[in-house]
């Protein structure tokens, strides 16, 4: 008889425990909107460490469109058009990130679109932030603040490291 009032008391607890993990789980779109762009600014520092120059992702936040701009070489180009680079080529994964805009819009040949959650809005401090990494790692950015009806996240890129700091 007690075991059988032990095993009653475990399914009880199973039962109770097992939905409250399975919401653990399940991901907010606000904190989707931070893992793109927490992505998106390692892609940049990485970039920016491997080619040996300076990297700087454009954020408007009015068109919710972004692209990297690359210092250009020493007596030469950088890639694209004006030292603009395509998000979409050459590195693994950077496709599954970005994707195209239409050609219609006003942003620079090479701005691809966030692809951020339909409830989730990118503030900035204006209209367009460059969030600049040195060729050491080191960043040079201001803050981005992600607002969705899941509340906040304030992206902050450390100065020495480079790193991206979510709050």
């Amino acid at each position: 008889m007690e075991m059988v009032v032990v095993m009653i008391i475990l399914a009880i607890g199973t039962v109770i425990a097992v939905p409250a993990w399975q919401a653990l789980a399940v991901r907010d779109d606000v904190t989707i909107a931070a893992s793109v762009m927490d992505d998106l600014f390692r892609i940049a520092r990485d970039s920016a460490i491997a080619s040996g120059r300076t990297v700087a992702v454009v954020v408007d936040s009015i068109t919710a469109s972004v692209w990297l701009e690359v210092e250009p070489r020493p007596g030469g180009a950088g890639f694209g058009a004006a030292g603009t680079s395509r998000l979409g080529g050459g590195s693994p994964g950077i496709g599954s990130l970005i994707t195209r805009r239409s050609r219609f819009d006003p942003t620079p040949p090479g701005a691809m679109r966030i692809p951020l959650p339909e409830s989730v809005r990118l503030g900035v401090p204006r209209a367009r932030a460059r969030f600049s990494f040195s060729p050491g790692g080191q960043a040079f950015a201001d803050s981005l603040v992600l607002d969705g009806v899941d509340g906040r996240r304030t992206l902050t890129l450390d100065l020495g490291t480079g790193d991206v700091v979510v709050r």
